[in-house]
């Protein structure tokens, strides 16, 4: 039976960490200058959901993340803006190239990450007649995380792949455990709902060759 073992050790939350809070004067891109930003691109540790926070009411506002997925691939998502708030992508970033704005912002604007995280697809052998199993190990720290599972083709248009929940073992835990996939499932994920700095733990997948 194969082994696989993926550690899950995320960064701390930094909500201005891809841009600081500055004035916009006009349509155009955010400074990505952040603490997490290097040369001007944010790169994640694991595709990272991105939030928009302004002061003032830009809720009129359209911001376009522009970068890659989970898995590499090119993405973009257009985001109503905040008004006095945070708002944060419904897309989950593994890069970030740019962060675009139609118009003056009524407030100053400030971009990062929040706790919320998917890793990349981990392929399974769809064609096993057993399935795959999944184990939550070592969680150390305060995390709360589900076990997502996909019939799609995972080498496939990644805007097709639909996710499914696991076992209800492996769905919305907080303490270590195990379940098995669904018979046939070409792909697993894990997606983080929540966590406090210096959380972590392993996930352990198993199937037959």
């Amino acid at each position: 039976m194969r082994r696989k073992i993926i550690d899950i050790d995320p960064i701390a939350v930094d909500t201005d960490g891809l841009s600081a809070s500055a004035a916009v004067a006009g349509a155009g891109n955010l400074v990505l200058g952040g603490a997490l930003a290097s040369g001007g691109v944010y790169t994640a540790d694991y595709a990272r959901q991105i939030t928009i926070v302004s002061d003032g009411a830009d809720n009129g506002r359209t911001f376009t993340v522009t970068g890659t997925d989970a898995n590499g691939d090119a993405q973009t998502e257009a985001i109503t803006g905040p008004s006095t708030a945070t708002v944060e992508s419904a897309k989950y970033f593994k890069t970030v190239t740019s962060i675009a704005v139609d118009d003056a912002c009524a407030g100053s604007i400030s971009s990062g990450i929040v706790d919320e995280f998917v890793t990349s697809v981990i392929p399974l052998n769809y064609r096993n007649a057993g399935p795959a199993t999944v184990s939550i190990e070592g969680i150390s720290g305060t995390i709360n995380i589900s076990v997502q599972q996909t019939f799609s083709d995972v080498l496939g248009d990644p805007a097709n792949i639909v996710w499914f929940a696991c076992h209800s073992d492996i769905t919305t835990i907080t303490a270590n455990a195990h379940a098995q996939l669904n018979t046939h499932a070409s792909g697993v994920r894990l997606v983080c709902n929540s966590y406090s700095s210096g959380a972590e733990l392993q996930m352990v997948i198993c199937q037959d060759k």
